[in-house]
């Protein structure tokens, strides 16, 4: 799914030409790839050692039935894990992840060199990311009640 992820990035990038300095060419879209690649490297690796220092787990419970739920435990899902004790705590490993993911993006990609377009940048992805996973996991809660 990781891959899958990345390409899509890659090309929705390619097509509207983000960042305008990185061509629409195979070089461009290759400098996108490699960002995508990177961006999920850091992500994951940090969401691996958070995730291993603290004793928080997935919650697996059942959701209920339909859209609206569904969609209230996605975003709770995303968002939040469980403690040992059951009571709710930030999913900081997907959050430290996402966020040490954008800010290593911007060690290589051209919006670093400006402070406005950085912060937009920054904005952006995690904006995406994070929305994206809200939307992945809502629609898992939605198949998995079905």
């Amino acid at each position: 799914m990781l891959g899958v992820g990345m390409i899509g990035a890659s090309l929705g990038g390619q097509v509207i030409g983000s960042p305008t300095k990185w061509p629409r060419t195979w070089s461009g879209y290759g400098k996108r790839v490699g960002d995508q690649i990177g961006f999920t490297a850091v992500e994951e690796g940090v969401q691996f050692a958070v995730g291993r220092a603290l004793p928080w787990h997935d919650d697996h419970s059942p959701c209920g039935v339909g859209v609206r739920r569904a969609v209230s435990c996605g975003i709770t899902r995303t968002f939040t894990l469980r403690a040992t004790d059951g009571s709710r705590r930030p999913d900081l490993p997907f959050i430290a992840g996402v966020l040490a993911g954008t800010s290593a993006s911007l060690i290589w990609r051209p919006e670093a060199a400006r402070a406005p377009k950085a912060r937009g940048f920054f904005a952006t992805r995690v904006g995406i990311v994070l929305g994206a996973a809200v939307v992945t996991r809502a629609y898992e809660e939605w198949k998995a009640s079905r």
